[in-house]
């Protein structure tokens, strides 16, 4: 009986995998009277919280929210939506998000297991430099990383991350706190901002 080739792997397959859920660049929100967008990494968390203090799971908000017709909407959802209603879009310094990101994804072991389980993010990169290098490799890979700039739509303001809550009207809430800085975690910043000149302008107009 003849043997059967050997499978070779193909570079393909070697590969990291990416995931992503496609509603988690549906980030808009009616909260009160008002439209709301925060990205990822831009106080989401506070935001869940402020909106439903019992709240501790994005996803689950997100279905809830779903549920009561209240989001999440897409830029394109937000386009075709002419009510009148004030529109804020959260921002933040790229820099600092980019920060909070490496700083959450190696808070603890634990941690990194639901980044590379969830994300796909692979569990090898050791630095904020890699970090970086695999968001460029992937820059819409996941939502995490995605452009601020890529919310934006028409008649929108631009509010300071830490803000937004007053805007609206909601209590403060808790939010995640990163582990404490190390010497291993310098960023690299002149190379983040030049991944995201738009974000810059947007954190640009916020502090102005």
């Amino acid at each position: 009986m003849a043997t059967p080739p050997r499978r070779v792997k193909s570079r393909r397959a070697e590969r990291p995998t990416l995931h992503y859920r496609q509603w988690g660049f549906r980030s808009w929100y009616l909260v009160g009277d008002a439209y709301a967008c925060v990205p990822p990494k831009c106080g989401s968390t506070a935001f869940m919280r402020g909106v439903d203090p019992h709240e501790r799971d994005g996803l689950r908000f997100r279905r809830r929210m779903l549920a009561l017709k209240r989001g999440p909407f897409g830029p394109q959802d937000m386009i075709r939506r002419e009510d009148g209603r004030a529109r804020f879009l959260a921002v933040r310094d790229p820099v600092d998000r980019f920060r909070s990101l490496w700083r959450h994804i190696t808070r603890s072991d634990a941690v990194r297991d639901w980044w590379t389980t969830r994300h796909r993010i692979p569990r090898e990169i050791a630095t904020p430099a890699e970090l970086l290098e695999y968001i460029r490799a992937f820059p819409m890979g996941n939502y995490h990383w995605y452009p601020q700039a890529g919310y934006l739509v028409p008649g929108v303001t631009l509010v300071r991350y830490t803000e937004l809550l007053d805007r609206l009207g909601l209590p403060n809430a808790p939010h995640n706190v990163g582990r404490e800085p190390t010497a291993d975690d310098e960023v690299p910043e002149d190379e983040v901002r030049a991944l995201y000149p738009l974000d810059v302008e947007l954190w640009q107009k916020v502090c102005s």
